[in-house]
């Protein structure tokens, strides 16, 4: 026995040595991959952290978990593969949920509206973004709120809603401007710009104060020192040279983004700069320079995959999933529809089960009627019968007394005064022994209970018992008898006497009745 205990603590042992360095290898890679994501090698990145993934699922460190996730979804959208990113994030947005993550809820509710828009989803997009929008307005977080009405603007130009693309972008450059971020400034611009050229002339007034304040934000971008907002302010300020018409301006700002955005994983922003590149050499005669523009965006298309692939693979998993949840409303439909029928049959089973107690019930209390009912009539019959009988002894009685004073023999006297004595007690005798003809409950379990309790109980006594039982008054065992009542009362007192009932308070029939039971 203490050699297994051995081996099981030594096993255990093991184990978190194991499990420990398996930790600490994982967060080392996570570590590791922040390091390349911040110098934008999404390639390295990704692939450290792919490594720490299935160490944080297994030890169930689901925090960690689920920012990886989301950093994953990130990077892959980067990329261009949204299928990816579609699938990480939603892991990501489950494992917040059920850690009850407000804040991380919403940034996932950010990415898929955004991985929605991109692959021109702008229903599902437009849902993501109204949830990302309550619960920005819920926290009054200024970010939150900024990426809100940033995105609702880009929103809104997709669907070329000129008003309400030009009241969204007012609104967020208001609330930016406030927030007196710097950098949260440079990247409004630089989106805004875009949509404000999708629904309106180069030469409008939004474009133009967008142009114009983007345009005085160079030293910003200088500060911040990021290849990522240095590659895209030059690509947009070479994006408006580009709708004015002037090409060579144009040319120079795409190149200046084209060696920023080649310093690191790019591969989205330099293939849209190539070809815009491609078309701006075009309008300038420089073929070889446009075909060379060509050239390398088509490189990258090889490299990394068409646009379009990566869009049919989103659909696909994004079919997949939804396919997933209607499988588990499904089941969880049929699960309530099993639920409320099992509910319905128990009820009804419950209501049939009612139904035949309160039948059965009712049968038997017509039948205890029906019994009392034929009880009282032939309690009424004996009476009747009993009647006749007594009053025809009484008669005999009175007749033998009478004959007897006609004779002057003590000894006929005698015997005529014995015979009519044995006619008195034969007709209280008989009285009691009609009541056995119309009383079924001298056989009953009552009437067991009871003697064997109090064997030594006379049969009158015993009689007086059962009528007592019955509920009935001293004036009707008296009818029934025939005795009178001062009688009855005497016999009453005396029952008690034997039953030993001594508190007052206590009725015969209250002491008997627990002998029903």
């Amino acid at each position: 026995m203490r050699h297994l205990l051995l081996t099981f603590i030594l096993a255990c042992g093991i184990y978190g040595i194991c499990s420990g360095q398996t930790l600490e290898a994982a967060l080392k890679a996570d570590s590791l991959s922040r390091s390349y994501s911040d110098r934008y090698l999404f390639s390295e990145s990704i692939e450290c952290l792919e490594t720490a993934v299935p160490v944080y699922e297994e030890l169930s460190y689901m925090r960690e978990l689920a920012d990886a996730k989301y950093r994953l979804g990130d990077m892959y959208c980067m990329k261009g593969q949204y299928h990816l990113t579609l699938g990480y994030t939603v892991d990501a947005l489950r494992i917040y949920e059920a850690e009850k993550d407000t804040y991380n809820i919403l940034k996932c509710y950010n990415s898929l509206a955004q991985i929605y828009y991109i692959c021109e989803e702008y229903e599902s997009s437009s849902r993501y973004l109204e949830l990302f929008g309550e619960g920005a307005i819920m926290l009054q977080d200024t970010t939150l709120l900024i990426k809100m009405l940033n995105n609702k603007a880009v929103l809104a130009g997709a669907n070329a809603d000129t008003a309400l693309t030009d009241r969204y972008i007012t609104e967020c450059l208001e609330l930016t401007r406030s927030s007196g971020d710097e950098e949260v400034w440079l990247n409004v611009l630089m989106n805004l710009l875009p949509v404000a050229l999708n629904v309106h002339n180069i030469n409008d007034s939004i474009p133009t104060a967008l142009y114009r304040l983007l345009n005085g934000a160079e030293s910003i971008a200088e500060r911040l020192d990021d290849i990522n907002i240095s590659g895209r302010y030059f690509s947009t300020i070479g994006l408006c040279h580009y709708m004015t018409g002037e090409y060579s301006k144009a040319a120079e700002e795409y190149n200046k983004a084209v060696g920023y955005f080649s310093k690191g994983e790019f591969e989205l922003y330099l293939n849209e700069c190539y070809t815009r590149l491609h078309h701006i050499y075009m309008h300038l005669g420089n073929m070889e320079n446009a075909y060379s523009s060509l050239l390398k965006a088509h490189g990258i298309d090889s490299a990394m995959g068409t646009k379009s692939m990566y869009i049919s693979l989103f659909k696909y998993e994004n079919e997949l999933m939804l396919s997933h949840q209607l499988e588990l409303l499904a089941h969880k439909k049929n699960r309530q529809n099993v639920l409320l029928m099992s509910a319905i049959l128990v009820l009804l089973l419950l209501t049939i089960l009612a139904i035949i107690y309160f039948y059965r019930r009712a049968i038997r209390i017509q039948a205890k009627e029906a019994s009392l009912n034929n009880r009282n009539d032939i309690i009424k019959l004996k009476e009747l019968q009993q009647s006749k009988m007594d009053s025809m002894m009484q008669e005999t009685v009175s007749r033998l007394t009478r004959m007897s004073y006609h004779f002057n023999d003590e000894a006929l006297h005698k015997e005529i005064a014995a015979v009519c004595s044995d006619l008195k007690e034969a007709i209280s005798t008989e009285n009691w022994k009609e009541i056995d003809q119309f009383v079924p409950e001298f056989n009953s379990t009552f009437f067991v209970k009871l003697l064997k309790d109090f064997p030594d109980l006379s049969l009158n006594e015993r009689r007086l018992c059962v009528l007592l039982n019955m509920n009935l008054t001293t004036k009707q065992i008296a009818e029934i008898t025939k005795q009178s009542p001062h009688s009855i009362d005497i016999a009453r007192f005396r029952l008690r006497n034997k039953l030993g009932i001594n508190d007052r308070t206590v009725s015969l029939q209250a002491f008997l009745s627990k002998y029903n039971h």
